[in-house]
């Protein structure tokens, strides 16, 4: 067993926020790809069009490890990851002065950086989990009506 902590990056998630999130994760824990999408197009705060599809679509392929449990971890899926990022930056220049262009919601920046360093960490050691199974774990920590932070 391999454990790390990272003191040096968190950040509060609460209210509806937090409600979101643990829709979105519930979702990829049930394999409801109708639901991940809907959460995801809520979280994100879309507006439909050909960005949203982009946003959610990537956001998909972020939680692969827990719709597709057990995983390995590649260094190829965690740069795929940077090259998805790529894409919805090009999108989003060309869709910028359009209605359905919407700047990342507070917090998603950050948490696409916690994804990128967590993913790169675990490309590295190689090891196939059942992160469906950790995840689960993690609901049964907090209470529903406190914050949780990442």
């Amino acid at each position: 067993t391999i454990t790390f902590l990272d003191f040096g990056c968190v950040q509060p998630i609460e209210g509806q926020r937090l409600r979101d999130a643990r829709r979105l994760h519930s979702a990829a824990l049930e394999g409801d790809e109708g639901g991940f999408a809907g959460a995801a197009r809520t979280i994100l705060e879309t507006r439909g069009g050909r960005y949203e599809d982009v946003v959610v679509a990537y956001s998909r392929h972020c939680f692969e490890p827990i719709f597709n449990t057990p995983y390995r971890i590649t260094r190829a899926f965690s740069g795929g990851l940077m090259e998805r990022m790529k894409e919805i930056a090009k999108e989003a220049r060309a869709l910028a002065s359009t209605d359905e262009f919407v700047a990342l919601p507070p917090g998603m920046l950050f948490m696409n950086r916690l994804q990128f360093g967590f993913y790169s960490v675990l490309a590295r050691l190689d090891a196939e989990v059942d992160y469906a199974e950790v995840e689960r774990g993690f609901y049964s920590e907090p209470s529903e009506g406190s914050s949780s932070s990442s």
